[in-house]
């Protein structure tokens, strides 16, 4: 009878993705290797090639990891004592650093969504990350949901797809620009934005664009950086 395997498969699994993630951030997303995660993994090649085909799998996987991460940080962003508009520009008033799932949060969220990438992944790692990215989104619809119910901003629920869209817009074009450029020139802004930054300002101008019952204002913004510092957010 053959010797029961040292870990199970599950226990497989979580040390291939976090000998890959060592990996990456002693290489880079491009330069990593699938022997190298095998030797931090303690795994032999065939042992990894059960879980994972390509470097593109193992790129899903980790995408799948920090997708849900960002699904648990809007399910409590969205569950504290905020109105819901307070609540769209908390997530742009966090501290990067403390809400990232991986330092390379960033350069996976553009690599992934690659032509090349999606083409040569697993279609189980490819469903398995759609299913996950789509999950991110529950908070915010239910959250909308309820705001049109309850009277919290006037409009169709049609409004829900608008105000996402928009918003996403700024703040992921914020911070694939603006701070990428920053590091360019090697002025990387490693705190979170203040309240009166130009970029808050323009979110929350953007926000306020729509009819809430309660706008967002000063006081408002003051009591999201509180709460999110107490929730180790910020």
């Amino acid at each position: 009878m053959a010797p029961a395997p040292k870990y199970s498969f599950e226990e497989q699994q979580q040390r291939i993705l976090a000998a890959a993630e060592e990996c990456i951030e002693s290489s880079s997303l491009l330069d990593f290797t699938m022997s190298a995660i095998a030797k931090g993994a303690g795994l032999s090649m065939g042992s990894i090639y059960k879980h994972v085909s390509s470097k593109e799998d193992v790129l899903l996987a980790l995408a799948i990891r920090k997708a849900n991460h960002e699904y648990e940080r809007a399910s409590l962003i969205m569950s504290l004592d905020l109105t819901l508009p307070e609540k769209l520009v908390a997530f742009s008033l966090t501290d990067q650093r403390k809400v990232r799932r991986y330092s390379f949060d960033d350069e996976l969220g553009i690599l992934i969504n690659s032509r090349l990438i999606r083409q040569r992944g697993s279609a189980n790692w490819l469903d398995r990350l759609n299913s996950a990215m789509l999950r991110t989104a529950d908070p915010f619809d239910t959250a909308f949901h309820q705001a049109v119910e309850q009277g919290e901003i006037e409009g169709r629920t049609d409004l829900i797809k608008e105000i996402n869209i928009t918003g996403w817009a700024l703040t992921v074009g914020y911070q694939q620009t603006v701070q990428f450029w920053e590091r360019d020139i090697d002025k990387v802004n490693v705190q979170p934005p203040s309240p009166d930054s130009i970029y808050i300002r323009g979110l929350v101008r953007m926000t306020n664009s729509y009819n809430w019952k309660t706008p967002v204002t000063r006081d408002g913004l003051l009591k999201v950086c509180n709460l999110l510092e107490a929730n180790g957010y910020r």
